[in-house]
């Protein structure tokens, strides 16, 4: 969140551009800064970056994993030394000890492992970036459900940026504080006792991080859209304009430059309304300490020099922004193969041949997480034995046994009476015993006819085809 740090422009001036001569920008240092990192973001590597994961579930649970990050540099030659993905592109394997195989080669990264369980199962990547190590989020999950005669296996996983919406919020929560305390010290240096800071904390809750917030979330910071756009299509221009903060179009209207000295301009004004009481007014120009050396001093004394809060700023627009929305990263695309027990019946995915196949891009990752989900059905072949029911099934009849046991059979009356038939009775009690439960007067109308197309469905006399 910009601090309210002055010399500010009128909402129609424009600025020099960065590449122009940014140390004779007429905004405060804050102003160059923020540009500055906006027009990062306008940088782009043609790297293309290939990440694989295949993962084979067995019938134990155990599961068997291979990573397969491939890579090649903007000419498409072969990359020069064996850690060049880590050295150059800054991609790591993440939670490298949880593999039982980590190899290197020029353009490959490569990472195998067996795991007791789904808990055990990594992350995959890591980003090396001037604040640390970030992992991109990634969860696992699988639930097997035991339906007597089959088991329904459900196999779930989500992929996202290394921050997501607990960081974006923390990073929006420290922003705000650092603006507070600059603000508080600046409002008791200029004016000592005679007004009171308190209001200023209302503009930053109730005006300034709101629309902030908004701008954010229409991409002010986020990578230029390569198509050509006017500047009434830009949505965070449209973010001010429903604020009625109009900012200079510039040559570019992509540049997030001259809005954000609106921004500033504007929460200059909005901030002398707030200090204002009916006994004083305050008048923009009143805040001398906001401007470039007064801000420079409040700075000093809070943080000690610029370096340290610009890079304290740096850390929390690094996590507000994530890791997938800066275009000065690679192209990355995703591939993940899974390979579940028994027959895939429903999933988000691609059928690839006996498994699941999902594709997913970088950029897919800003608009949130991506789900990957399927669905498999094993059949108990020992059960069904021991039941003298029939023992192979066409999909057709899987789905519809799945569709009563899991679906239909909501009071588990059915189940009960399965798993009874089972341990002993077979299918004649199956078809005979009651449903109906000590105390019942009758038996429950719809469960019959659910146990009516069971038996149809186990009876290897009966054809799996009739109504």
């Amino acid at each position: 969140m910009p601090l309210p740090a002055g010399n500010y422009l009128s909402p129609c001036e424009t600025i020099e551009p960065p590449h122009a001569g940014a140390s004779r920008a007429r905004g405060p240092f804050l102003l160059r800064f923020v540009t500055f990192t906006a027009a990062l973001l306008s940088l782009s590597c043609n790297e293309v970056v290939l990440v694989r994961w295949a993962t084979t579930v067995y019938g134990d649970g155990s599961l068997q994993r291979r990573l397969e990050v491939t890579a090649r540099d903007p000419n498409a030659a072969a990359p020069a030394g064996a850690a060049w993905i880590e050295d150059d592109l800054k991609l790591h394997v993440a939670d490298p000890n949880s593999w039982s195989h980590i190899e290197h080669s020029p353009g490959l990264l490569l990472a195998e492992g067996f795991f007791q369980s789904v808990a055990a199962v990594p992350r995959t990547l890591a980003h090396s970036t001037d604040t640390g190590l970030h992992p991109d989020r990634m969860k696992t999950s699988l639930h097997v459900q035991d339906l007597v005669v089959i088991r329904r296996w459900d196999y779930r996983e989500t992929y996202g940026d290394p921050f997501g919406s607990e960081d974006i919020e923390s990073s929006m929560d420290a922003l705000t504080e650092m603006a507070r305390r600059f603000l508080h010290e600046g409002i008791r240096s200029e004016f000592g006792e005679g007004v009171h800071p308190m209001p200023a904390d209302g503009f930053l809750a109730t005006e300034l991080r709101p629309l902030v917030s908004d701008l954010l979330a229409a991409g002010m910071l986020s990578p230029l859209d390569p198509r050509p756009l006017d500047a009434d299509s830009v949505p965070w221009r449209a973010v001010l304009t429903r604020r009625g903060i109009p900012c200079a179009k510039g040559e570019d209207p992509m540049d997030p430059e001259p809005a954000i000295a609106a921004l500033l301009g504007w929460s200059r004004r909005r901030l002398a309304v707030k200090l204002s009481t009916p006994r004083r007014a305050i008048h923009p120009e009143d805040l001398s300490f906001l401007s470039e050396d007064g801000a420079a001093r409040i700075v000093d004394r809070l943080w000690g020099d610029r370096e340290t809060l610009e890079t304290m700023i740096g850390a929390r627009l690094e996590a507000i922004q994530g890791y997938y929305s800066s275009a000065a990263i690679p192209g990355f695309t995703f591939e993940s193969n899974v390979e579940l027990p028994g027959l895939v019946v429903r999933t988000n995915g691609t059928p690839d041949g006996g498994s699941i196949l999902w594709l997913f891009r970088g950029e897919d990752l800003r608009q949130g997480d991506r789900a990957m989900e399927a669905t498999s059905v094993v059949v108990d072949d020992a059960k069904l034995r021991d039941l003298g029911a029939r023992r192979e099934f066409d999909p057709a009849s899987l789905l519809r046994l799945l569709d009563i046991l899991e679906t239909r059979d909501a009071d588990g009356r059915l189940a009960s009476l399965l798993a009874r038939a089972v341990a002993g009775g077979g299918l004649s009690l199956l078809k005979s015993a009651p449903l109906k439960r000590p105390g019942e007067k009758a038996e429950p109308e719809a469960p019959g006819v659910w146990r009516e197309e069971l038996v149809r469905l186990l009876d290897p006399n009966v054809s799996t085809t009739s109504p």
